[in-house]
């Protein structure tokens, strides 16, 4: 044995102690798998390598879900689950007068609540965001790297149906700033299970209908699917041309990521 015993103890404690996150090899902090980045990303999003998705990602499976409720808002399952929404946001209670450090996660929620109901948000609104990032998720299920990933989004997009609130201080002269609430975990977690529970099944329904329209209407090309294939067939002419499918408007509908 070569190597000092305390020395390899030491490499063998400090490998111990990296962060979970495959290639970071950071110190993880004192309590917990992750790093203070990891751990930082894993509380705002909801995983450690995830992302917030933006409304503007998933905007176009919103508006398919708002026609589609136009339609069919008669529907017992779709009537079933207006009302849940209605009664969650309009039949919830009063919000506690403040917020502090103890306060519970049902009173965090009812406060973000309070604020639904004060802007009047309408269920089928609420609804349409819940179809919404289901069907992204079904059209583009890369973009969630988990389940709480997907539930932590799911929750954040409803409550961001409320707008900033425009705030004046006088710190160092008159200054207006539009205050945006963060919403804390537990929150999300409370919200999205609920959400997942009572209209999650329908949601689904709709949105794997929205999905599969939106793939019906703009199928993939023939050499598009090659090119990512690696097929050698290729070159021999078969399929579709890229050139072929843009003049046939293929992306007209797509969600971007722009």
């Amino acid at each position: 044995m070569t190597t000092p015993i305390r020395q390899r103890l030491a490499e063998c404690a400090a490998k111990a102690r990296t962060c979970e996150v495959s290639g970071c090899h950071l110190p993880r902090q004192h309590f917990g798998k992750w790093c203070e980045a990891h751990d930082r990303r894993a509380q705002e999003t909801g995983h450690p390598l995830g992302r917030t998705i933006r409304r503007r990602e998933f905007e176009p499976f919103v508006n398919g879900a708002r026609r589609y409720l136009e339609r069919h808002q008669d529907h017992p399952r779709i009537a079933k689950a207006l009302s849940w929404l209605e009664a969650l946001v309009y039949a919830s209670g009063s919000a506690p007068a403040e917020i502090t450090r103890k306060s519970t996660v049902h009173d965090r929620l009812l406060r973000w609540l309070v604020k639904l109901r004060r802007q009047e948000t309408s269920p089928v609104e609420i609804l349409a965001i819940v179809i919404g990032i289901y069907a992204y998720r079904e059209w583009s299920p890369q973009v969630f790297r988990s389940d709480r990933h997907f539930a932590h989004q799911l929750a954040i997009r409803v409550l961001r149906l409320v707008r900033p609130e425009r705030v004046t201080t006088m710190h160092r002269g008159c200054h207006e700033y539009l205050s945006k609430d963060r919403i804390t975990s537990g929150v999300r977690d409370l919200l999205s299970e609920a959400l997942n529970r009572h209209v999650g099944v329908v949601a689904l329904s709709v949105a794997r209908k929205l999905a599969a329209k939106i793939e019906a209407s703009n199928p993939v090309p023939t050499a598009l699917t090659m090119i990512l294939a690696g097929t050698p067939s290729l070159a021999s002419g078969q399929g579709t041309s890229l050139g072929e499918s843009q003049g046939t408007g293929i992306n007209e509908g797509k969600p971007t990521n722009e």
